[in-house]
């Protein structure tokens, strides 16, 4: 079922929820170690030039999203884009909330929110070249492949 899916600041009460999500099998094979998400969270939650949290939201929480300036952030894949470019993360956490629209819904929101910033000219997706649904589920929403693990968007 789609519900309308609105994506809000994150704040700190979030990331134990956030967490907890994460542990989750299906989440945390393509995200990695939660406690380096709880470390980089708590570093820049509350005041950051370079990275933005959000959870998406219907009548509940069902998922996480960030973006963050690819130029600030720490190393990775994405440092050697030479536009300006915003990364993304995102997951819905409720197997039955995904692969009936509520991602499209929430990747739609987050690239409004990168827009209005005014800084960035396209968004990338760091995706494990073993996720095919995600790569599938980017192309649909206008991502194209752009190098090994990387799918981009023009802003």
């Amino acid at each position: 079922m789609i519900f309308d899916v609105d994506i809000i600041p994150m704040e700190q009460k979030d990331i134990p929820m956030v967490l907890e999500w994460m542990e989750q099998e299906d989440i945390l094979r393509f995200f990695g170690d939660p406690l380096e998400w709880l470390e980089e969270m708590n570093a820049n939650i509350d005041d950051s030039d370079w990275i933005w949290y959000y959870i998406a939201q219907t009548n509940e929480p069902i998922g996480f999203c960030q973006f963050y300036d690819t130029a600030k952030a720490p190393k990775g894949i994405w440092s050697h884009e030479k536009e300006p470019t915003a990364g993304i993360d995102f997951f819905i956490a409720y197997a039955n909330m995904r692969g009936v629209g509520n991602g499209k819904e929430l990747i739609k929101e987050l690239l409004e929110k990168i827009k209005a910033k005014n800084k960035f000219k396209y968004a990338i997706a760091d995706v494990d070249e073993g996720n095919l649904s995600s790569q599938k589920f980017l192309e649909s929403l206008g991502f194209e492949k752009h190098k090994a693990g990387l799918w981009r968007i023009k802003l």
